[in-house]
């Protein structure tokens, strides 16, 4: 892909989920502009968020709740 076909997307994320998910990426030998894009090209072939969360609806709230207080 040509880099004028490409966009920078910028995200605020907890440091301390960011240096986990690294470390954890890094073992799995992939980036994190790599897992960003296989999650995006997931979303686009199913045409659905295709993450099976272990996460409590609680827990998912009160993440989207910290990030809107920003």
């Amino acid at each position: 892909m040509a880099k004028e076909d490409e966009v920078t997307i910028q995200v605020e994320i907890d440091k301390k989920l960011q240096k986990n998910t690294e470390k954890i990426l890094k073992n799995l030998g992939i980036t994190t502009t790599d897992a960003i894009t296989l999650l995006y090209e997931q979303i686009t072939k199913t045409n659905s968020y295709p993450v099976d969360s272990t996460l409590t609806e609680r827990e998912i709230a009160n993440i989207i709740e910290k990030r809107n207080k920003k």
